[in-house]
């Protein structure tokens, strides 16, 4: 009986210990699994980066232009491309280039000038600008009164050097100087009315002033664009208030202060002692008179 209770126990241990070992197995299988799962999850998100880096590689290795089209399409494209922006080069340089280099007023012969400036001595050209109307009428006339007319002469002077005179019309009202360019009749300059030009070119202005008196002189020339150049400016201010000048007044020539005896000698030129205008500048030139 003790023989077979004991066989009975070893058999029951035995049963037990294979049974311990089973679980222990499982718990084994389960800890081993987890792993293996953490190390495949970790795995798949390392592939899963590499493919981005290399998605990204990919990209950044791209040419500049992706496309389905033949590479001989894309080719004649580029070249298109090319060329628009060579015509859009040229573009630019031809709008900053000065066209008046390239295209220069014609004058025209002296026949022509002289025609033209007839006309308009005889009130058959008008201009036309923002004050409205020119022509003779308007420069002789007074306005409201066509009976009267301002005192107006003209001469014929070649101002520019070109050789060929210009029409100089001078009144009450205003001086214009006329060219012609192109076949046609222009208003070159328009200096002051106090101007008198020269035979050398030169013009010699005089602007008088006022409370307390003063006088400014402009020699001056035109170039051949038309530009004003001054050779010479003078003038004289009665500082001292006393309405006329002597010692205790200022004189300047070409922005330097001078004594009134340096002064003098310097516009001798142009002005007499007392600083009037020469007769000689004043009868330089011989003028037309159209009316007194």
């Amino acid at each position: 009986m003790r023989i077979k209770l004991k066989s009975d126990l070893t058999i029951i241990f035995l049963l037990l210990m294979l049974l311990s070992g089973c679980a222990n197995a499982n718990e084994t299988n389960k800890e081993q699994r987890a792993i293996e799962d953490e190390e495949i999850e970790s795995v798949s998100e390392d592939m899963f980066d590499k493919e981005q880096i290399s998605d990204e590689v990919n990209v950044s290795e791209q040419p500049f232009f992706i496309t389905e089209e033949p590479i001989e399409d894309v080719i004649e494209q580029s070249s298109e491309e090319t060329d628009n922006t060579e015509m859009e080069t040229d573009c630019e340089q031809i709008e900053d280039t000065d066209i008046s280099e390239e295209v220069s007023e014609e004058v025209v012969d002296y026949d022509t000038a002289m025609r033209l400036y007839e006309e308009f001595l005889n009130n058959e050209i008008v201009f036309e600008d923002e004050y409205g109307a020119i022509d003779m009428a308007w420069i002789t006339t007074a306005t409201g009164e066509p009976e009267k007319h301002y005192a107006t002469k003209y001469t014929y002077l070649d101002s520019t050097g070109d050789g060929i005179p210009e029409l100089h019309v001078k009144s009450a009202r205003c001086y214009f100087i006329f060219s012609c360019r192109n076949e046609e009749l222009i208003i070159w300059q328009e200096p002051g009315r106090g101007a008198e030009p020269l035979d050398d070119g030169t013009f010699f202005d005089r602007l008088p002033g006022a409370a307390p008196p003063y006088d400014y002189y402009n020699v001056y020339v035109y170039d051949e664009n038309g530009e004003m150049k001054t050779i010479a400016h003078f003038m004289r201010n009665d500082a001292n208030g006393s309405y006329k000048y002597d010692e205790g007044d200022e004189f300047s020539f070409n922005d330097e202060l001078v004594t009134q005896e340096e002064w003098i000698s310097l516009t001798s030129p142009w002005l007499d002692e007392h600083g009037n205008v020469l007769d000689s500048i004043r009868n330089e030139i011989e003028w037309v008179q159209l009316y007194e």
